[in-house]
Parts: C-alpha cells; structure tokens; sequence
C-alpha cells in the first residue's frame, strides 16, 4: 500500500501548520520566535503553535511525509530518532519532481525549514513540543558515503502517528492537483471517510488563507476544488449557497457511475 500511498498525520492535513499558499515574489514567509510564535488555525481536536522557524509551507509537507514514510519503511523505532540517509536524486524521484538546479535548491531549501522549525502540540494522543527534524547534515559532493544527506526525525514527531491518527493519501489523486490550495483541500477532505459541511470562512482559516480578498478567494477556492473533484472521481466537491446561512464547501465521496453503468443500476432495483 505504501508504494501507492503517502501516510500523512491528521494534524498535518486538518490545520494550516503546512501553509496552502505559496511563498514566491512578494509573498514574505513569517518567522516564528519564543516570543513571537505563529499560531496554527485546526479543527478543535488539534492545538498547534509553531514556536521557532519559517512558515511551512506544502512543498515542506510533501518532503516531510516523504521522509516519515521512509522511516516508516525502514521500521519506525517506537523509541529514539529515526536516522534517513538519502541521494537528493532518489528523494526528487519520491517526491515526483524533475531534477535539475532549481529542484536541489528547493529541496535544501525545505530540509533547512524542516530542521529550524518546532512545534508544540496539543493533539489526541499526545502532548508536547518537537523540531520535525532534529539532525541534518549535508555531505560533500563527490565523496564516496553513496548518499547526500543524512536527516534525523525527533523521537518525538511520531506522536503525530499515535493512535492510527493519521491518513494514507493516494499518490496517483495528488500528483494531477498541481496548486498547493488544492493539495491542502485534497488531504483535509480525504482524511475525513464522511467529510462534513464547514463553511468557506473556516476553511479559508484553516488552509491560511485568511488575509485574502473574499472574491479573490472564492475564486481560487472554486478553481481547486474543481481539481480535487477531477482527480478522486468524487460525486460532489464544490461551494453552495444556503438562504440565510454562510456558503459552505459540500463533498460527497464516491465515484459518479457512467450513464450505462446507472441505468443498469436502476433497472435492477426496479
């Protein structure tokens, strides 16, 4: 299953420690300090405060669980570090990016927010604070270790997985959503077997998406949720209005049945 799948804690995917919106440009990542922290929007079962560290974004996300999934292969210890050794072209492979200068950087560039961020949580199972990443060392181009990097996951990072709290996302969904909004919407809906309806408000709160102009967002909103639909066949992924009530995002799992295969149905049950 985990050759074709990702598993992904849901305190991950139902909260905006990982950033739906894409740092580029203009956009400034937020530095959290002692003093300073970034607090994390999450459903109620789910208390983050990023307290070191830039914002993370889902770029971050997709190499991070890629890293735990590599523990998780070679046996997460149930107590202590897990040490990962890798060549950047293997984990570019993982991750499904082209190679090249620009996609080495940006994997430097997420393995070095990984390591400088910390986290303190409040989640189901567990409690406490944690560095997502508690060793990283790079080795020399050229030299003979057979790897790149050496990266060491806190001990303490497998309290995301207690409980079976987490979810395995399907590669062959995510890799046609391209935009990190739709990624976000992807892994909050499919973390959920029978999603309910929240309102665009909240999620545009929980995806980080707050400061954004309303029509701007309702615009984006519906873009990616229109993407998510397309790649997981799911019969109902869209905005609707409701008299006297916020608009709410409604999605409804399932595949939609081909006109043949429908009527076929109905014939039966008649």
């Amino acid at each position: 299953m985990l050759d074709r799948s990702r598993v992904v804690p849901h305190a991950f995917v139902r909260s905006a420690l990982f950033s739906s919106r894409k740092f580029s440009g203009e956009a400034v990542r937020a530095v959290a300090t002692e003093a300073n922290p970034i607090a994390i929007a999450a459903l109620d079962r789910y208390a983050l405060q990023q307290v070191a560290g830039e914002r993370l974004d889902q770029g971050d996300c997709e190499v991070y669980v890629w890293l735990l999934n590599r523990a998780y292969l070679g046996g997460l210890p149930r107590s202590g570090d897990a040490r990962i050794r890798f060549a950047r072209g293997e984990a570019l492979s993982g991750l499904g990016r082209a190679r090249g200068t620009q996609s080495f950087k940006l994997l430097e560039e997420s393995l070095l927010r990984l390591y400088r961020a910390d986290v303190a949580y409040e989640i189901p199972h567990a409690s406490g604070r944690t560095r997502l990443i508690s060793s990283l060392e790079k080795t020399e181009r050229g030299g003979d270790k057979g790897y790149d990097y050496e990266v060491v996951i806190s001990a303490k990072a497998g309290d995301f997985l207690r409980g079976r709290d987490f979810k395995a996302l399907l590669d062959a969904e995510r890799k046609g959503l391209g935009d990190y909004l739709a990624k976000w919407l992807h892994g909050f809906y499919a973390s959920h077997e029978v999603p309910f309806q929240i309102t665009t408000d909240k999620i545009k709160q929980l995806s980080d998406r707050d400061t954004m102009q309303e029509s701007k967002w309702r615009a984006v909103l519906e873009k990616s949720l229109a993407k998510v639909k397309q790649a997981t066949g799911w019969e109902v992924c869209e905005v609707r209005e409701f008299d006297n009530a916020s608009p709410k995002i409604v999605v409804v799992k399932g595949k939609r049945l081909p006109r043949a295969s429908l009527k076929t149905a109905v014939g039966v049950r008649r």
